[in-house]
């Protein structure tokens, strides 16, 4: 059941709407905190088993997938589309039920719109950035939503977390998701980012990357380092000095070790595997700095839950624990195995 509903990622998206509470007040409250978890949760499960239902021709020629529910078959597609499609009243009565107003329903809307819209064509377009796009618009959306939920207003802040997250959902789809799937995208005749700038499978178990696709990577992430420090070298939260000076300092370090791993990945020729993982650490890093970007404005209850929310389901995979000291051994603080022989 976990890889059905994608329990991993759950923590991501339930942490979407709950920082767009804490980007309009402190303190939402303990009703609007079990309603924008609720919602966050219905919206994931509506548009991961949405996208496995659609996908599913693809991703039974796809080895990693071949213990999901639906490639072996113990869950039927029509059942899977059930499950998704149900989600959506559930959105909105909770939705109901948190006073919702007429922008929260719009931003659930437009989420629950944009996410159709990917799983359905997102690898059918000619231009595979464009659904990226209206992915990390529909993510992004949940943001919007949990600020009308906890406050009826939109902030700077709230605008900022918009940016962040449409770019950061653009590089994981459109680089890390898409250069992971490049051998059975190009298998399956299906289009995506990376086979469009020019990645392809190289020799064993390598992913040889294009000049194009280590660029676009360098302006999503250069652009996500400018969104944050550049929110915080003009204070566009009205921190006071002991809050920004050490958001500034752990956003800074944060920004400095993504841009340290994306050389990593940047290199031309790649074992497959260990790159997905560093795909995985540079995703977390990025998260990690969009939550810290906003802690110092937010309650500690409500930064704790968020943190808490986030890591919880990563911690029940054992890839995470490799995946953290591959990373140190990247960056040297643990020698590799080979250097210390």
């Amino acid at each position: 059941m976990g890889l059905f509903l994608r329990f991993s990622a759950i923590g991501g998206t339930i942490a979407l709407p709950l920082l767009g509470a804490g980007t309009v007040t402190p303190k939402p409250g303990l009703s609007p905190y079990l309603g924008l978890i609720g919602v966050g949760v219905a919206v994931h499960v509506f548009g991961y088993v949405l996208n496995d239902v659609v996908d599913l021709p693809i991703d039974r020629h796809e080895p990693r997938r071949v213990d999901f529910p639906l490639v072996r078959g113990t869950i039927s597609p029509g059942a899977a589309l059930a499950v998704a499609v149900l989600q959506i009243p559930i959105a909105l009565l909770l939705t109901h039920r948190n006073g919702g107003n007429v922008p929260a329903y719009g931003a659930l809307v437009t989420s629950i719109a944009c996410l159709t819209i990917y799983d359905m064509w997102g690898k059918k377009v000619a231009f595979p950035p464009l659904t990226d796009l209206v992915q990390g618009l529909g993510w992004a959306a949940l943001g919007v939503y949990g600020a009308y939920i906890a406050a009826d207003c939109f902030s700077t802040s709230t605008t900022v977390l918009f940016i962040y997250i449409v770019t950061m959902i653009v590089m994981a789809n459109g680089v890390h998701g898409s250069v992971r799937d490049l051998e059975n995208d190009l298998r399956c005749g299906v289009r995506s980012t990376a086979i469009m700038l020019g990645a392809r499978p190289g020799p064993g178990q390598t992913i040889l990357i294009s000049p194009a696709m280590e660029r676009y990577a360098q302006l999503l992430n250069g652009l996500l380092v400018a969104v944050a420090l550049g929110s915080l070298i003009t204070n566009r939260f009205r921190y006071d000095r002991s809050a920004l000076m050490w958001t500034t300092a752990v956003v800074g370090t944060l920004a400095f070790f993504s841009l340290l791993l994306l050389r990593k990945i940047g290199r031309r020729d790649q074992n497959r595997q260990k790159l997905n993982t560093i795909g995985m650490l540079h995703l977390m890093l990025l998260f990690l700095m969009m939550i810290f970007l906003f802690v110092a404005g937010m309650g500690p209850a409500l930064s704790a839950l968020i943190l808490l929310i986030f890591f919880a389901p990563l911690l029940t995979h054992s890839w995470l624990y490799g995946a953290i000291l591959s990373g140190l051994r990247k960056f040297s603080v643990f020698p590799s195995r080979e250097k210390s022989a």
